[in-house]
């Protein structure tokens, strides 16, 4: 995961695809953030070695969890 956030382009979309263990609906970039949208949930993995996106919780290093729940 990693490696794809380095070497994402700034306007590139990914469409759905597995790295690793995890299926993500979409990969893409929202300013210096990567995020990776994990399929059928309201949960993301945000890389960002600059900032900490809202309502997150780190995992490791430059890694954070974020929950987007509608309700």
């Amino acid at each position: 995961m990693e490696a794809v956030a380095r070497t994402l382009g700034k306007d590139e979309v990914l469409g759905r695809r597995t790295i690793g263990v995890l299926t993500f609906d979409t990969v893409f970039r929202d300013g210096d953030a990567v995020v990776f949208h994990l399929s059928g949930t309201h949960r993301a993995y945000f890389y960002s070695p600059d900032r900490r996106p809202g309502d997150s919780s780190p995992v490791w290093g430059p890694w954070y969890t974020f929950v987007s729940d509608p309700h």
